[in-house]
C-alpha cells in the first residue's frame, strides 16, 4: 500500500488487488473507493510519486511482469508498461523520474525522464 497527497489537500492511499485492478481509497471520505485498471493479473506493488512539475503518479507492479505508470489525479496511463523478466513483489517511484521494479534477488531501474514534464491544466 501507498500513500499520496492530492490537489486540494486530498490523501489517498493506492493498494494491490486481483484481476488487474489496484484500489484508490479517498482518506478523508472512508469507504470511497475508485478501480485503477491496466494490468491482467494481481496487482502485488503498488507505489506512489510526486514529480517536481506537480504530477503525481500512481505505479502498479503485477504478477503479469509489468509495471503501469499512470497519472494519480487524471488516471490516464503515462508510458507504455514496462516488461520485467519476473513477476513483480515490490515498487518503488520516485519524485526524480526512478522506478524500481524487484523479484527475487533481481531489480530492474527505468529512468521516466518523459514524466518529469509539469501536470497539464
Amino acid at each position: 500500500m501507498a500513500t499520496a497527497e492530492l490537489p486540494g489537500e486530498r490523501t489517498v492511499a493506492l493498494s494491490g488487488g486481483d484481476g488487474g485492478e489496484a484500489r484508490v481509497l479517498d482518506l478523508g471520505r472512508p469507504g470511497a473507493t475508485e478501480p485503477l485498471t491496466g494490468l491482467r493479473r494481481r496487482v502485488t506493488a503498488p507505489a506512489t510519486a510526486r514529480l517536481p512539475g506537480g504530477r503525481v503518479l500512481a505505479v502498479g507492479g503485477s504478477e503479469d511482469r509489468c509495471v503501469v505508470v499512470r497519472d494519480l489525479v487524471t488516471r490516464r496511463e503515462l508510458a507504455t508498461p514496462y516488461h520485467l523478466p519476473a513477476p513483480d513483489s515490490s515498487t518503488a517511484a520516485r519524485g526524480t523520474g526512478f522506478v524500481v521494479a524487484h523479484e527475487a534477488g533481481t531489480a530492474s531501474f527505468t529512468w521516466c525522464a518523459d514524466l518529469l514534464t509539469p501536470a497539464a491544466g
